[in-house]
């Protein structure tokens, strides 16, 4: 009897983990000291300062302290979620690394012999990055800073499959996590900003309100 599902798991799967491996394969094998040297420091914990800063940065020049506070409390928030949300799908999928995979071990380029964890899917790194570009498109909309976040964020994206710890397809997978979270939390907002509360007139809206109103649009 023929079983859709069945043909789904063993036929459509099949084929987009091999292309995914094959994506992996090609993209981890384009080596050289100089790129492996600039991927340690774009896949590292380091390079979270400056962007830290930038965001501060661009979330300080309000003149509203109430803004301020409200627009931190909305980025801890999408931190909290995306990284939660990553943690959650890593352990349903459970997809072993490249790294952890016998057949692909020998085959892989690590740069320092580095390895990390054991699943896979999504990639955490990849995640967070466009999870805070996201955070600075729609809940900033600070369009230069967030157009140079994102190609951070693309950046970071191929630097783990370029030292061997992810697949693309982890990394397309983190990047959809990534925007989803900042793109839902701020509609959230903007939603409950709306709602008729006792004490709050009708014509009030999320513009006279604190959260999550622009910093400064920017062209």
């Amino acid at each position: 009897m023929f079983d859709p599902l069945a043909t789904v798991d063993g036929g459509l799967l099949a084929h987009l983990n091999t292309w995914d491996t094959s994506a992996f394969l090609l993209l981890n094998g384009l080596h050289s000291p100089f790129w492996d040297s600039l991927m340690r420091q774009v896949s590292s914990l380091w390079v979270l300062i400056p962007v830290h800063l930038l965001l501060l940065l661009a979330i300080f020049r309000r003149p509203d302290w109430r803004a301020r506070g409200a627009i931190l409390c909305l980025l801890a928030l999408v931190i909290a979620i995306d990284l939660a949300g990553a943690r959650a799908i890593k352990d349903a999928v459970r997809r072993v690394r490249p790294c952890n995979e016998g057949g692909l071990a020998a085959t892989i380029q690590f740069v320092g012999g580095r390895r990390s964890g054991a699943s896979s899917f999504v990639s955490t790194h990849t995640a967070y990055a466009f999870a805070i570009a996201g955070f600075a498109l729609f809940s900033l909309a600070h369009r230069r800073l967030a157009l140079a976040l994102f190609l951070w964020a693309a950046a970071v994206g191929y630097s783990r499959v370029y030292l061997g710890l992810h697949y693309p397809g982890d990394i397309l997978g983190g990047a959809l996590w990534g925007v989803t979270a900042a793109a839902a939390l701020h509609g959230a907002v903007l939603l409950a900003l709306r709602l008729p509360l006792p004490g709050r007139r009708p014509d009030e809206t999320s513009a006279g309100t604190v959260v999550p109103a622009r910093v400064a649009s920017r062209p």
